[in-house]
């Protein structure tokens, strides 16, 4: 689950005083091609996919793994 994961990894950094804030952490987080969807296609093939982002800027995620971090945070998912 992308916002555990995210947590789990910098949450003791930001309570430690190890990440400065005012420069935002940055997730750069993949899944496999079953986090995708059930649905077949040629875009989801494990064939055909290398590494591509999605939902940028937007991922649904984003806004409840900044809530709390209680940071901001740059959160790019990438299908892999």
């Amino acid at each position: 689950c992308y916002p555990t994961a995210s947590q789990l990894a910098i949450k003791p950094l930001l309570e430690h005083a190890l990440l400065d804030t005012n420069q935002w952490p940055v997730i750069n987080a993949t899944s496999g091609v079953s986090g995708a969807g059930r649905k077949a296609s040629m875009v989801n093939s494990f064939c055909e996919v290398s590494l591509q982002p999605y939902g940028v800027f937007n991922h649904r995620h984003q806004p409840e793994i900044a809530q709390h971090l209680g940071c901001d945070v740059i959160f790019t998912p990438h299908l892999g």
